[in-house]
């Protein structure tokens, strides 16, 4: 301001410096880090509106006392603990809640990373924002608003941006000391040239302003950090904690997630074991013809191996939720789905020297009343550079960590496959 108003008086008076470049310069690189500070945050909130959007806005709640088949479309914002809600196959549940009534599967990999659909039936705990797949579900409201399991995770993305690395609130700091001082040396300074020479003093007072205007303290910090999480976030890296680009070098131990981290986030074909005369291409246009219009996420595998093979047409098609689906196909009774529910048309037990896939990956078999046909092994994968990824660390004498919330199992076969020893 000071800077300023003199460079004005002396564009006006037309004596003494002017100072109007400096200025425009400074203001312009002290407002540039700012804009790239807020966009970088920007950025950061980007996945946590994600989250925002996927939450439905209204929801079918069952009328009290009209009974179940009697429903209203309110917002959810009006619900409230011991309401019923009905949710739709492919409808998102709209609070958290617990099932009175249907049985189902559940998409909850948005909130829980988990790609494994997980069987829902009555007495079981839902989370609002997770998919509804296959049957209609009565849900009973438990937690609604900011109770919510998604509002938690809302709120810990508020808390993770709204918070500044150390080094920005120690620069802050030093920035307000040293300002301070600079003030106090620029009065002493044109005071001391007060008494030398008057005319003088007050642009040598603006000229210690402008020349130790701490701009480089003021930019650095700022545009570094917005650098630093810009490059992280067009990695698809989220910064959550603002001392973590501090304290990543000195990093002792990397910690991975599972589902959607190490692994592609999504059931795939891995294998197909013939098990009767069918060769593996029949198999699979077979399970194909049976799981066709299916919106189970194990369908979707199956449906795309299958593609270019001649196609069947199944009858009679019933759909048991999380057991799996019985079928019609040239008149022979045929089932796909689980070990235990093919088994009942099989008239036998899976073989014992199958039952060990089980534990690792999922095992779909199909079969008609002959006996077995075949079994379709299904897995996460895992990404492409996932193994590299962690030899690159462990050679960095990193320690490498599993930390999953899927099955044992599952997740020590994951560890297995990429040389992982630590596994939780």
């Amino acid at each position: 301001m000071i800077a300023f108003a003199a460079s004005a008086w002396a564009t006006v008076s037309g004596s003494g410096e002017v100072y109007f470049d400096s200025i425009t310069m400074f203001v312009f690189l002290l407002l540039g880090a700012r804009y790239l500070e807020t966009l970088a945050r920007a950025r950061a909130a980007e996945s946590q509106q994600r989250l925002v959007r996927h939450a439905p806005a209204v929801a079918d709640r069952v009328v009290p006392g009209a009974g179940s088949a009697v429903t209203e479309r309110v917002a959810v914002a009006r619900l409230a603990p011991g309401d019923l809600v009905q949710v739709a196959p492919g409808g998102i549940i709209p609070a958290d809640g617990k099932v009175t009534a249907g049985s189902s599967t559940a998409d909850e990999s948005l909130l829980t990373g988990e790609a494994r659909p997980v069987a829902k039936r009555a007495g079981d705990a839902v989370i609002g924002g997770s998919v509804n797949l296959a049957s209609p579900l009565t849900v009973a409201v438990t937690r609604v608003g900011p109770e919510s399991l998604l509002a938690g995770i809302i709120r810990l993305m508020d808390r993770a941006q709204a918070g500044r690395p150390r080094i920005a609130q120690f620069t802050d700091r030093v920035a307000r000391w040293f300002v301070t001082a600079l003030i106090v040396v620029a009065f002493a300074t044109a005071a001391a040239w007060y008494w030398i020479d008057p005319q003088r003093a007050l642009w040598v007072m603006v000229a210690v302003l402008v020349v130790s205007c701490p701009c480089a303290l003021s930019l650095a910090t700022p545009a570094a950090l917005a650098a630093a999480t810009g490059a992280l976030h067009r990695l698809g890296i989220l910064i959550t904690r603002g001392h973590a680009l501090e304290t990543l070098a000195q990093a002792t131990h990397v910690v991975f997630d599972k589902t959607g981290t190490l692994t592609q986030g999504r059931p795939s074909l891995i294998g197909v074991m013939p098990l009767g005369a069918l060769e593996r291409d029949a198999c699979l246009a077979l399970a194909a013809a049976l799981e066709r219009g299916s919106e189970h996420p194990v369908a979707r595998p199956l449906l795309a191996a299958a593609v270019g093979l001649a196609p069947l047409t199944a009858e009679d098609i019933r759909n048991e939720p999380g057991r799996g689906i019985e079928a019609r196909v040239n008149g022979q009774r045929v089932r796909i789905g689980s070990p235990a529910f093919v088994s009942e048309l099989a008239r036998r037990p899976l073989p014992e020297e199958l039952v060990f896939t089980v534990n690792d990956v999922t095992v779909v078999a199909l079969a008609d009343e002959q006996g077995y046909i075949a079994l379709f092994t299904l897995g996460d994968a895992l990404r492409q550079g996932a193994c590299q990824l962690v030899r690159e660390l462990e050679a960095r004498g990193k320690i490498v960590c599993l930390l999953s919330g899927d099955r044992r199992e599952t997740a020590a076969h994951v560890a297995r496959e990429l040389g992982i020893g630590t596994v939780v």
